[in-house]
């Protein structure tokens, strides 16, 4: 039996010995655990997807939509909007340029000032593609109450905070030499 304190704690019941809580334990992390290893394995699956049918990677697919729906945008701006690392768009641009599915230009006097923008070839690559997984998840976090966005981002942040995100990001950064997004 499991009482509930408030909308944030789950307690076991007073009355519960200590091999019922951690059976309790046991099965609610073993369901943490599934459920990661589901997104893992659905997003791979998507990249795999995507990488065979459409020759994208999911970055490269989000920065084509931006691109479409934008217009003309700077690095910068195509790092805010997708979420990524503004050195992470520099790459994936390089890449859609030389497919020709994007094109920088420069429309100021000022040289450091670049603008990508869609192609033809683009446009049709983005047309043609499925919705990526970010976008399908984000239509759908927005049919949510703010209150249950609210929960699961303090629950996965929580879960961040518990993987020693830090340690993990330090040792994958030694081995790839890849900084992560923290």
């Amino acid at each position: 039996m499991v009482s509930t304190l408030n909308s944030e704690a789950v307690q076991p019941a007073p009355d519960m010995n200590a091999s019922a809580v951690r059976d309790l334990l046991e099965e609610k992390l073993e369901r943490i655990f599934m459920a990661l290893r589901n997104i893992s394995h659905y997003s791979n699956i998507f990249s795999k997807y995507l990488q065979k049918s459409f020759n994208v990677t999911n970055s490269q697919l989000l920065c084509l939509r931006a691109l479409r729906l934008e217009g003309g945008m700077s690095s910068g701006e195509i790092a805010r909007s997708i979420h990524i690392q503004p050195g992470t768009v520099t790459g994936i641009i390089d890449r859609l340029e030389v497919r020709g599915l994007v094109r920088r230009s420069r429309v100021s006097r000022d040289r450091r000032v670049v603008t990508v923008e869609i192609t033809e070839s683009g446009r049709q690559l983005v047309e043609s593609a499925p919705i990526p997984m970010q976008s399908q998840l984000a239509i759908n976090l927005r049919k949510l109450s703010i209150e249950e966005v609210e929960g699961l981002t303090r629950g996965i942040e929580r879960l961040l905070n518990l993987m020693t995100v830090e340690d993990l990001a330090q040792d994958a950064y030694l081995k790839t030499g890849e900084a992560p997004v923290l």
